[in-house]
């Protein structure tokens, strides 16, 4: 799975005053930000698919470093040089670790991979809701989003 990338796009809802130090923050660490006003932040960062608990440890760090988040969601999508998959379609689903593992293929030799957060798989594989790859949290509830990242990371490094 040479050059596998795993790519993270955090929305961060930030208190009004904190917006430009938790941007500039983020870009600090390599992220590729856009603000919608009047307090989000998209930050998008690619990861190498072999160490998921590189990223998993950013996100607590960066979080613990910027008191002034109040909910966080987390889209996620991995890219793999590699056949399709899915035998003649565009598109295909298969459970993996407990998870529902959705391949999608781009162009040819490029696979496009997300775990789902649902127990059944949707009826249409080619149209996926963003809601069905995001997790989110507020404060209170961020041991329980970085466990369920940690998961879905170690999901998508078992890709081969």
């Amino acid at each position: 799975m040479s050059g596998a990338r795993i790519f993270l796009n955090f929305i961060i809802d930030v208190q009004p005053g904190w917006v430009s130090r938790t941007d500039k923050a983020l870009k600090g660490k390599g992220f590729r930000t856009r603000l919608t006003p009047p307090s989000t932040i998209s930050a998008l960062k690619a990861y190498e698919a072999g160490n998921p608990g590189e990223a998993v440890r950013e996100v607590e760090e960066l979080l613990a470093s910027t008191p002034s988040w109040r909910a966080l969601c987390v889209e996620h999508w991995m890219l793999v040089r590699k056949e399709c998959p899915c035998q003649g379609a565009k598109a295909c689903v298969e459970s993996r670790n407990g998870q529902i593992l959705h391949a999608y293929c781009r162009e040819e030799g490029v696979v496009s991979y997300r775990v789902l957060n649902t127990k059944t798989p949707p009826s249409n594989l080619l149209n996926i809701p963003r809601s069905m790859f995001k997790i989110c949290a507020e404060p209170p509830g961020l041991q329980d989003l970085t466990v369920k990242l940690l998961n879905i990371l170690k999901t998508l490094a078992s890709i081969e």
